[in-house]
């Protein structure tokens, strides 16, 4: 009678794959810019603050303390959304809540009073996505870089880059975990309608 083989271990790969968080959703290879997908919560041990990057914006110390005081307050969570074609980021934080869909290539323009705003997303190869940022100021243009891919960790990896020629450039690095989801936004109720004010018909004098 021949020996009944024991089933061979499952690979590293196979294992990390099946057991990992880290996406939601099914991936077809391993290392592919899908592994973005999904929630992600900012990491403020590991993590650069933004005041380099908001003192470029030429926020004032005032306004740049209130923004580190609400990072610090309420948790600073990014989801990514990533097809063949596009990108989706929900940002929901301090600052507040939006979602920005961007197609490779394609600038979204934004008419600011200080000059227009453009993003544009670049098509990613492998795991990665980059966002090239011109932000008008009174003060002139700054160009920003906002580049996400995945350190050796598996985790989100943000790295944002300012080039102004009268401040200079400066780096911020931010570290991120994956999360799960969180609960959906509160509807905003609509505000009634203001009622009519009905004119009042002015009696004509008796004769």
């Amino acid at each position: 009678m021949s020996k009944r083989k024991a089933d061979a271990p499952a690979s590293t790969e196979e294992t990390s794959v099946s057991s990992s968080t880290r996406s939601p959703s099914k991936r077809n290879k391993k290392g592919t810019n899908t592994d973005l997908n999904g929630w992600w919560k900012l990491d403020l041990e590991k993590s650069d603050n933004m005041q380099k990057y908001l003192g470029a914006m030429r926020l004032n110390d005032v306004a740049i303390q209130a923004a580190l005081k609400g990072e610090r307050d309420v948790a600073t969570l990014h989801k990514f959304h990533i097809t063949t074609t596009s990108v989706t980021i929900e940002r929901r934080s301090r600052m507040g809540n939006n979602i920005t869909k961007l197609v490779y290539g394609k600038p979204i323009l934004k008419t600011m009073s200080t000059g227009e705003k453009s993003m544009t997303a670049s098509k990613p190869i492998g795991v990665g996505i980059r966002i090239d940022i011109n932000m008008p100021l009174a003060s002139g243009v700054v160009k920003i870089v906002d580049s996400r891919t995945l350190d050796e960790a598996g985790n989100l990896l943000q790295v944002l880059t300012t080039a102004d020629a009268k401040t200079g450039n400066s780096t911020t690095t931010r570290h991120y975990l994956r999360c799960p989801e969180p609960p959906p936004l509160p509807i905003k109720p609509v505000p009634p309608p203001k009622p009519v004010k009905k004119e009042k018909v002015k009696k004509k004098p008796k004769e």
